[in-house]
């Protein structure tokens, strides 16, 4: 183990290094106040300007049904590998797989795409959640791919692609509304019967520093749906 030599500097006693070091504690936490007030008054002249104080949320949420029997789907015939469609709400994304940030978030690509959480559960696996999850918008009024997401209606299917572009087909049985940080830990689970969970935001803004627009919504838009059909690049298949 190496030794502190009694003269170098980290041997001082403590009386001696603190008012440096108080300086210094002082300069950052008014650097961290100064950024923390600005992205929270900057939030608030947002709001005031009329736009994004909201993100819509479901008018009448319903679930668990049973999806409907003896129902003939029509999926896409040109969708691209890694791909997300619901053509009943005019959504069509492509799908990124990733896993968490530092701080447990689940890294989301730009708007106009969605991710595919890395949990090793696959479209048209035998068990496991398929958690695909998008912004609502880009923080500055502009719609992202998940924003009809709150109109969705019992029964709508929803078509996805794999990464060597086999089609699985999905329908909605769920639509729900949960709070912030109220998303149960089954939607992340590799194990239980397999389904499709797709969220996006929802509800009023507020005001959150650690979000580069300086906002975040109070509430998720969550969409359950279960296999319905397997698929190959071939052709469509009932299971």
């Amino acid at each position: 183990m190496n030794q502190i030599n009694a003269t170098s500097e980290d041997s001082l006693p403590f009386r001696a290094r603190q008012p440096g070091y108080r300086h210094w504690n002082l300069l950052w936490l008014a650097g961290i106040a100064c950024l923390v007030s600005s992205l929270v008054l900057g939030y608030f002249a947002f709001r005031q300007s009329g736009q994004l104080t909201s993100a819509p949320l479901p008018a009448a949420p319903f679930g668990p049904t049973k999806p409907p029997d003896g129902t003939v789907f029509s999926p896409p015939t040109e969708l691209g590998p890694d791909t997300v469609a619901i053509p009943e709400l005019g959504i069509l994304a492509t799908i990124e797989s990733t896993g968490f940030s530092s701080s447990r978030r689940m890294i989301l690509p730009e708007p106009a795409k969605v991710s595919h959480l890395d949990n090793n559960v696959n479209f048209g696996g035998d068990a496991g959640t398929n958690l695909v999850a998008g912004h609502v918008d880009d923080g500055g009024g502009k719609h992202g791919a998940f924003w009809p997401l709150h109109t969705i209606r019992p029964g709508t299917p929803i078509y996805v692609t794999d990464q060597r572009g086999n089609l699985w087909t999905y329908v909605t049985t769920a639509l729900e509304i949960v709070r912030k940080n109220e998303l149960p830990e089954n939607i992340f689970s590799s194990g239980g019967s397999p389904r499709l969970i797709l969220v996006t935001c929802g509800g009023t803004t507020i005001p959150d520093a650690t979000f580069s627009s300086g906002f975040t919504y109070e509430d998720n838009v969550m969409v359950t749906a279960i296999p319905v059909t397997t698929s190959s690049p071939g052709g469509v298949h009932e299971k």
